[in-house]
């Protein structure tokens, strides 16, 4: 059975954005491309509110390190999830591992954490598709 994800490319991962969508084209099947463009000062607030998370400092210092103001969201399909039935060392329980592991491949192409984000469940997914363009994701339109 098929999963959908997000990644996200933040701003300070655009050195290597034309590698990571290539990648993502070769790993997934890329469903769809969404430009985002947040006004600055606002970043943190949207950036708490995206994850889901009370913690300011935190959001503050993402900010500044990933440039989350303008960046791409890509929305996949992987079509061989590997989903971890139990925690399994670092992977909790119901996120598709695969995610994981590309994710950590692109940060490291990009030089650091907090350059993309890639989401790890379906509720994950469908959350943050929702908080970036307004939209249920509605699975039946990417079928």
């Amino acid at each position: 059975m098929s999963s959908f994800h997000i990644f996200v490319l933040w701003r300070k991962a655009r050195p290597v954005r034309e590698r990571i969508l290539a990648d993502l084209a070769r790993e997934f099947v890329v469903l769809e491309r969404i430009p985002v463009r947040w006004p600055w000062w606002r970043t943190p607030a949207l950036l708490r509110a995206f994850y889901s998370d009370r913690r300011w400092v935190r959001w503050i210092r993402k900010a500044l390190t990933c440039g989350a103001w303008s960046f791409e969201a890509v929305l996949v399909r992987d079509d061989h999830p590997d989903i971890a039935v139990r925690r399994e060392g670092e992977y909790c329980a119901g996120e598709n591992k695969r995610m994981r592991d590309v994710k950590n491949r692109y940060r490291e192409w990009s030089g650091g954490r907090w350059r993309v984000h890639a989401s790890a469940t379906p509720e994950e997914t469908a959350y943050q598709y929702r908080f970036l363009t307004g939209r249920d994701l509605l699975l039946a339109d990417f079928a």
